[in-house]
């Protein structure tokens, strides 16, 4: 990797609201080079003819003459040398065999064995961490500072197709696995350049890109304006130290929006108030809120963890989610900005998550413990998130995921279960078993994805279930075509009748599903998760691109019964 610009973020920009900048771990976070100590001179080998011309005489024969030494005869006079050297070579060759698989072992040991929380040895300084920086990616944001509501009708000749082709780097690993379906196949694509996914940029997170992709992909007006509210809702809820909290009624809030969390979650509740408030194109430097923004980003620096592990965001009994979503916080705010003072966060975050990967593939809410698909699906959005900012991610840690969806698959039919303990599939740890598997490369004609997305889009949007409809949003929006069409104006309209229009609550939404994950999130988790749903159409680029997808024609299975999940 090459090396990073220095963060181009002014003392104005964040003292606008009197946030503390951060600036002062600029200079404690600069990756330190230390010279490696130079060779001593070493002088010419001896030359193996003039070994062969040494002499050799007995010295107890007092008639030998000086003769050459055979090869023969250096053999037999230095047998036994030879086999004592012989002998500890072997020795010490297999000792050192040992010793490497030993250490080896013990490498993998130390992801974290079930039972141990990540506090770790507090050992590592992050100011004497030696880094590689990663290489920036530099999105252009024209983003002015007033809301976008003013601009939403626009011009749909807009070439918004052309943004999938733009010079960022994709999300996923360089080398696919090869797949090559069979030829009479009717998911053949007819545009195979896009049959592997390779977008997924954050290029739509622009003023004029935002309002067009909105406008010509299935958003509209009520649905960007629904987006508005929520990002006002949550900066209102923000608190002084620039977090956010899951249990906010001690906050600006003082208790009058009901249905809070039932755990506070600083870190958690501040990686998803950012990631909804970024998803709409809003930085630090660009868009009206770059001072709530900046102290947010502040706000997760200067809690993470720093141990002998990696960089922990862990809290609570549940705490892999919150490592996730703040390492996926901090990679998107890098990608937008290029702030190099997020770099050793960043890769401490990335350690961590990857010596947290139980053997199998998965995570679980302990670092180390056997997984599930929804918490890995975080972790797994997380790495890539960071590789497409630039940073260096396992590969071997990718593919371990890998194995584990495909451990969780109930049918040949693209249908997940939970987790090793479950049986049957289930509506949200399906659509995140195929996120995962479009993110790690799998083809948009496969036949698992068709017909994962035939079961997606036969359903309804949950009543109470915002974690289904944001992930089957997902997917459907990646792979395009008929699904996505029949699904994205059910979702979309759902969720605006949904949002709160009046008093304190207004812009948020609650939502309560049998699991209870809504109500331990509360009202901050739902209103961003939500927010995160209608600003799919610009928030990531879809994975396959915009061309189109192989002929679906309409069948009987569009005639089923809708299924509601919940």
């Amino acid at each position: 990797m090459t090396n990073m610009p220095e963060p181009d973020r002014s003392a104005a920009s964040r003292g606008d609201s009197g946030t503390t900048t951060g600036k002062s771990r600029l200079e404690t976070l600069k990756p330190r080079v230390q010279r490696g100590a130079r060779l001593p001179k070493v002088g010419p080998a001896i030359s193996p003819i003039k070994i062969a011309q040494r002499v050799f005489i007995k010295p107890d024969d007092p008639d030998a003459v000086p003769r050459r030494a055979s090869i023969r005869d250096r053999l037999k006079r230095n047998r036994k040398p030879l086999s004592s050297a012989l002998a500890s070579l072997v020795f010490h060759g297999t000792v050192l065999l040992l010793l490497l698989w030993l250490a080896t072992h013990w490498q993998m040991a130390t992801r974290l064995a079930p039972g141990v929380l990540a506090e770790f040895t507090e050992a590592v300084d992050i100011q004497q961490l030696e880094v590689e920086p990663a290489i920036p990616v530099n999105v252009e944001l024209s983003q002015p500072d007033v809301s976008p509501l003013e601009s939403t009708s626009v011009d749909l000749a807009t070439d918004t197709d052309t943004l999938a082709d733009t010079d960022i780097p994709s999300v996923l690993p360089a080398e696919l696995p090869a797949e090559t379906p069979s030829v009479s196949d009717a998911t053949l694509s007819t545009a195979r350049a896009t049959a592997v996914p390779s977008g997924g940029g954050l290029q739509g997170r622009d003023a004029d890109a935002r309002a067009a992709l909105a406008a010509k992909h299935g958003g509209s007006a009520a649905s960007e304006a629904a987006v508005e509210r929520a990002l006002n809702w949550i900066v209102r809820h923000q608190f002084e130290d620039g977090g956010w909290r899951l249990q906010f009624h001690e906050g600006p809030c003082e208790g009058r929006c009901g249905d809070e969390g039932q755990m506070e979650s600083p870190n958690a509740a501040t990686s998803l108030a950012l990631l909804a408030l970024m998803g709409a194109g809003y930085t630090s430097e660009r868009g009206p809120y770059q001072n709530e923004i900046s102290a947010g980003l502040d706000f997760l620096v200067a809690r993470m963890r720093n141990t002998s592990y990696g960089g922990s965001f862990r809290e609570g009994e549940r705490g892999m989610y919150s490592q996730g979503l703040a390492t996926m916080a901090l990679s998107e705010a890098y990608a937008m900005t290029g702030d190099s003072i997020l770099t050793a966060p960043i890769i401490k975050a990335i350690e961590y998550i990857e010596k947290a990967q139980h053997g199998r593939g998965g995570w679980r809410y302990e670092a180390g413990y056997p997984g599930d698909m929804l918490v890995t699906g975080w972790q797994l959005m997380a790495l890539k998130s960071a590789q497409q900012a630039g940073f260096k991610v396992d590969t071997e840690v990718l593919a371990n995921v890998d194995r584990f969806v495909d451990s969780l698959e109930v049918t040949q039919a693209g249908l997940y279960r939970y987790g090793p303990e479950r049986n049957g599939a289930e509506p949200a740890s399906t659509a995140v078993g195929m996120l995962m598997k479009m993110y790690l490369g799998q083809r948009r004609d496969h036949p698992n994805l068709r017909e994962g997305a035939l079961y997606l889009s036969d359903m309804e949007p949950s009543p109470g279930n915002i974690y289904f409809n944001y992930y089957a949003t997902m997917v459907l929006h990646h792979r395009r075509g008929r699904h996505w069409k029949k699904w994205n104006p059910k979702v979309r309209d759902f969720l605006i009748r949904q949002q709160v229009q009046r008093g304190h609550e207004e812009g948020s939404w609650h939502f309560e599903d049998r699991l209870g994950t809504g109500r331990q999130g509360g009202r901050l988790y739902s209103t961003a998760m939500a927010a995160m749903t209608l600003e799919i159409y610009y928030r990531f680029l879809p994975l396959y691109g915009y061309q189109p997808i192989e002929a679906e024609e309409v069948s009987t299975d569009d005639l089923h019964d809708d299924k509601v999940p919940n």
